[in-house]
């Protein structure tokens, strides 16, 4: 099987990715990922459209067995302590990328599971 990945981009309603409080949420969501034993969290340096600095992507992996659950369920509880947060996964299968857009704070654990479901195509 294809090595299935899911790149999640943290938005901070008001700020820009470089402020303070916008990479706290994304520290705080990597450290979230990576309490979870199915789950392969890590940041990675993407490449530069040209503009001064270093942008980093935060990816997990969809492989095992149970990650696509416990993924939404740390993406439903990290969305939950923030009204302004949301996020954006690009999910990567055999070079096909699917884009989910999950705002909110009330957000069904299993709306997110099939939604991530559909998008890699895997049996979890």
């Amino acid at each position: 099987m294809a090595k299935v990945e899911a790149k999640l981009d943290v938005h901070l309603e008001g700020l820009g990715s470089d402020h303070p409080a916008s990479q706290a949420a994304m520290d705080e969501l990597l450290s979230d990922l990576k309490s979870v034993t199915e789950l392969e969290a890590e940041e990675r340096e993407a490449n530069s459209d040209g503009s001064k600095g270093v942008m980093v992507e935060l990816v997990v992996s969809l492989g095992a067995p149970g990650s696509i659950a416990g993924l939404a369920r740390i993406m439903q509880l990290w969305l939950g302590r923030d009204m302004r947060r949301s996020l954006t996964v690009s999910v990567r299968n055999a070079g096909k990328e699917t884009v989910v857009a999950i705002e909110g704070d009330h957000i069904s654990a299993d709306a997110v599971v099939n939604a991530l479901r559909s998008a890699v195509e895997l049996k979890d």
